[in-house]
């Protein structure tokens, strides 16, 4: 699964404040994650638990600079991972690669076990069955909706979800 984003850093950027903005590097992170969680079924989450290596260029970042985010998933269905590869492109510029982030894990969890776990860490019990219905009606986003806010830029096979999986 492959997608695609243009990203530009907010006008308040100041390079004083940061090696590279943490927009910038959020950015690569979560269209990998957002990605990933298109392949899940409902009950299903894909958390990033570690990234191999992050390599950013500072100075080639600029403020004024469009970039482009590619990134490539691969599903690695025996183990229930989604595995990432992100690079950030200067497209204002000369097309230069400005950041890869390479090997980004992204583990799938349950939605229940993960909510159950959250609560325990937090001193919380477990959501109640009134507050599972609640979370359980709330409206899903349709895949259709998902694809215009991205734009022209994911194709009709980035859209395929694969079969949902029972675990």
């Amino acid at each position: 699964m492959e997608g695609y984003i243009v990203v530009k850093l907010p006008k308040d950027h100041d390079k004083s404040k940061f090696v590279v903005h943490p927009v910038f590097m959020d950015t690569a992170l979560h269209v990998a994650g957002f990605l990933a969680n298109m392949q899940g079924s409902d009950n299903d989450a894909y958390i990033c638990s570690k990234v191999k290596s992050v390599k950013a260029v500072p100075s080639l970042i600029s403020n004024d600079a469009t970039y482009g985010v590619f990134v490539v998933n691969a599903w690695v269905e025996s183990e229930g991972i989604m595995l990432s590869d992100v690079l950030a492109v200067d497209i204002s510029g000369h097309g230069q690669i400005v950041a890869h982030l390479k090997g980004m894990c992204f583990k799938r969890l349950r939605l229940n076990t993960l909510q159950r776990s959250l609560a325990m860490h937090a001193g919380h019990s477990a959501p109640t069955p009134a507050q599972k219905r609640l979370v359980a009606a709330a409206p899903k986003p349709k895949i259709t909706e998902v694809a215009q806010a991205l734009g022209p830029f994911l194709s009709r096979q980035t859209l395929r979800r694969r079969p949902e999986h029972s675990t």
